[in-house]
């Protein structure tokens, strides 16, 4: 739209100060979006970037509060630190009211950065579309017009943080024994990020020097999951018991092991074997027979942990997360199970056996032993995923289990069909507000566009965003 032609009212406004000229129009896209597009097209005003990211980091901070408020544990308990909390912390203890704090501030920065991710690939979709589709570049005016257009989301997101106000907190049920504090959390399930080690240290009490009791019995298995069914390749079932002052770990085929105080034992145990035949590798399976590997081959290896819940204290389940060391610790375990499952190795050559796990049994001078399942990835593989599983009396209260445990409670509660729903038709009328606002923009901009046209490329814009989470 040239100067000449342009309404006197657009051509008005258009003189009018930024400030009081970006609040009218933010005003107008709620009220007449093709009317605000149209002078936005005219006049195409970068300020709505600076003023939207301010409305969104203004909104998104109290929004974040909010979100972490629904944490239902006191300020004063105290949650122990993991390594790099420690560090970062310079102490072993760390108030809740503190770790709060901190996750609001993380929690407001996501918040932000992803509204402004989202009005910046939104942007570029319709300026690299109506590139394509009609021919020339006018980024200026699809990028003010897009920024505009969010101001729908800033509306909504006010309308789902209100709800979220307004559901009950996650009350994380807990107590304190001695110095630390305990989450009652008897059963549950973790998975874990980018675990290429995973070690289960299970500390038990000193055994009796008279008298047999049972102290642990550990199942492994490994597996070979591909296409045409599932190839068992290795099993193994150790026991553990306290006989005469000393560990006795008795194996399947018959043999034991006597594991005195003061000394340790290690177990190898958990293998594949593969074998390079005429060209193709094979997995030799449990009974002795061998199947053709294939190349999306997932190896599968499981280890239970049974332990005498009288004797047992804590367990510790300890990987290499992403960025630190990380560590579940269970208090009075009962079954600690780990199953990892990572791809199949290729490109062999020759005939290869992979350890999947180590058993380490250790009694102390004093008697206290500690039983300790460690498992190192063998090889890169392209696929890794982990899952912790435990039966216990509960879990030591940390950063990271206090995280999961309210994600999990409040999960459940946004799960809830009268909260899901109105969240879902709350983002659906979002979606299509916005979608109407984004349409305007572009037949404000190319006024031989058809609205059918313009339809398709926002429907494809729409559909990208919800593709990449935005």
């Amino acid at each position: 739209m040239s100067a000449d032609s342009a309404p006197d009212d657009i051509q008005k406004e258009s003189e009018t100060t930024s400030p009081v000229k970006t609040l009218f129009r933010l005003w107008l896209t709620i009220r007449d979006p093709l009317k605000a597009m149209r002078r936005v097209t005219y006049d195409p005003d970068l300020l709505i970037l600076l003023v939207m990211f301010m409305l969104f980091g203004i909104y998104s901070l109290p929004a974040a509060f909010i979100q972490v408020a629904k944490i239902g544990l006191p300020d004063e308990v105290m949650l122990i630190s993991s390594p790099d909390e420690l560090i970062g912390y310079g102490r072993a203890f760390t108030l809740f009211s503190d770790f709060k704090t901190d996750a609001a501030k993380l929690y407001w920065g996501e918040i932000l950065v992803y509204h402004v991710m989202m009005i910046l690939f939104g942007a570029l979709v319709l300026i690299v579309g109506t590139r394509l589709l009609m021919g020339t570049f006018r980024y200026k005016e699809i990028l003010s017009g897009v920024t505009y257009s969010s101001i729908v989301l800033l509306i909504v997101g006010i309308i789902q943080t209100g709800i979220i106000f307004a559901i009950p907190a996650v009350n994380v049920p807990t107590y304190a024994m001695g110095n630390l504090t305990y989450i009652s959390w008897p059963q549950d399930q973790v998975a874990l990020t980018a675990a290429t080690t995973v070690n289960a240290a299970i500390n038990l009490t000193a055994p009796t020097t008279t008298g047999t009791s049972e102290l642990w019995d550990i199942n492994l298995s490994t597996t070979v999951v591909q296409t045409g069914g599932v190839v068992e390749v290795d099993g193994m079932h150790v026991r553990g018991s306290s006989q005469g002052g000393s560990v006795v770990i008795a194996f399947d085929n018959g043999t034991s092991l006597t594991v005195a105080p003061g000394t340790s034992a290690a177990i190898r145990t958990s293998r594949a074997s593969f074998q390079f035949q005429d060209s193709k590798l094979y997995v030799v399976a449990l009974n002795g027979s061998l199947t053709e590997l294939a190349q999306n081959a997932i190896v599968g290896f499981e280890v239970s942990i049974w332990t005498n819940q009288e004797e047992s204290v804590t367990s510790n389940v300890t990987w290499p997360g992403t960025k630190s060391l990380q560590t579940w610790v269970l208090y009075k375990p009962q079954l600690t199970t780990i199953l990892r499952n990572v791809s199949a190795p290729v490109g062999l050559m020759n005939d290869t056996v992979y350890w999947y796990w180590t058993i380490t049994v250790e009694v102390k001078g004093d008697g206290t032993m500690m039983i300790q399942a460690n498992t190192t990835q063998p090889y890169q593989a392209q696929t890794d995923s982990t899952i912790v599983s435990w039966a216990a009396e509960s879990v030591l209260a940390q950063q990271m289990s206090v995280a999961t445990y309210f994600s999990r409670g409040m999960a459940a509660t946004m799960d809830e069909p009268t909260i899901k729903y109105s969240f879902l038709a709350i983002w659906a009328v979002s979606r299509a507000w916005q979608s109407v606002v984004l349409m305007c923009l572009l037949k404000a901009s190319y006024e031989d566009i058809s609205w059918l046209r313009a339809g398709i490329l926002v429907l494809i814009q729409q559909f990208l965003s919800f593709q990449l989470g935005f």
